[in-house]
């Protein structure tokens, strides 16, 4: 049991960290033997481009990407394609969303606020080595068994259908280790649930505000800001992507039309024409109505708009196999209370 400690220099490394397989090749010398070696990290980046529109998509541009460095064959800078795939998952897997960009004009870190969804349930498969995948094979195998059984007898149940006087049976069931045994603190079958998610509401790196949301239990979730906690469900937490009328900045902005590819709506302008009404829509709250006269009012009550909460980091922790206990008398007589525990002989 302590070797599965020594090999992490700390627990958060133990619990949080991961490792890259990575191979370097040169795209300018074929005769040129790729390279390779390995990378820890502690947290994936989803790097936002106009193609990304989900989670994954931007954490595999992140592990596919080129670099120029110097070539000892060419004696030269290269260019070379670096490939990264995932050797060891940790058992707390952390996305951050890469959310600013330098922007030269200000002199400001801007905010991206493209919507990027994420998922609720993660499954990391796909981003890892094959080595890997063998490893994780055996789990993701016993939670299918599981699914497909749990399916089967839904429905079974459904083709008997229930009575009044029928009862629910509770059953009990034992959580499978999450980690393999040769290395606590890791994840063994690639599959993850989110447990928190941290925004930020603000036009640039150096300004706004954080929430942290956090998942209390099942669909119940906590919104933390600063002092002020308040339950959300999981629909809540996915509204949380981006998006919505922040893609104003990219759009020009004319009063005259009606819908377009941005999230706000004009809806027909009441007397006198000059006056028009823009029905602002956002992820987050209710649409609502505001008088504006300009184009220019109204391309900057868009942009000031489209201040509020967009992901920023990720928190995924492992999804746990929980396997009925056939034997509950057994399993009951095992689980003595603590305080009917007599001390040991001194």
């Amino acid at each position: 049991m302590q070797a599965l400690f020594t090999r992490h220099r700390s627990l958060i490394e133990q619990y949080f960290g991961g490792t890259f397989d990575v191979e370097l090749k040169c795209t300018e010398a074929e005769e040129e033997l790729p390279t390779h070696s390995k990378e820890n990290f502690l947290q994936l980046s989803c790097f936002i481009s106009q193609d990304v529109r989900y989670m994954v998509s931007g954490l595999k541009s992140k592990m596919q990407e080129q670099l120029v460095k110097q070539s000892p064959t060419l004696e030269r800078d290269a260019v070379y394609n670096k490939s990264s795939k995932i050797s060891r998952l940790p058992s707390y897997l952390t996305v951050q969303f890469v959310r600013f960009y330098y922007k030269e004009k200000e002199s400001i870190n801007a905010k991206i606020l493209k919507d990027v969804k994420f998922p609720l349930e993660f499954d990391a498969f796909e981003l890892c080595t094959p080595e890997l995948q063998k490893k994780l094979t055996p789990m993701r195998s016993r939670f299918k068994e599981l699914d497909d059984k749990q399916i089967e007898e839904a429905q079974q149940q459904s083709t008997r259908g229930k009575g009044k006087g029928d009862s629910v049976v509770k059953v009990n069931t034992r959580q499978e280790s999450f980690w393999f045994e040769d290395d606590l603190g890791s994840n063994n079958s690639g599959y993850y649930t989110l447990q928190a998610v941290l925004t930020h509401k603000g036009r640039s790196s150096s300004s706004g505000h954080y929430v942290a949301w956090v998942r209390q239990k099942a669909d119940v979730w906590l919104k933390c800001d600063d002092d002020v906690v308040s339950p959300i469900t999981s629909e809540d937490i996915l509204k949380l992507s981006g998006g919505g009328i922040g893609k104003v900045e990219l759009e020009e902005v004319n009063p005259h039309s009606r819908g377009g590819r941005v999230e706000n709506h004009l809806r027909n302008p009441p007397s006198p024409p000059s006056v028009h009404w823009i029905e602002i829509r956002t992820s987050i709250s209710p649409s609502s109505a505001v008088e504006l006269n300009t184009t220019s009012a109204l391309a900057n009550y868009a942009t000031e708009a489209g201040d509020w909460h967009c992901a920023y980091v990720l928190l995924y922790g492992p999804k746990v196999l929980e396997v009925p206990i056939e034997d509950n008398t057994t399993e009951l007589q095992d689980e003595t209370p603590m305080d009917t525990l007599s001390a040991p002989n001194q």
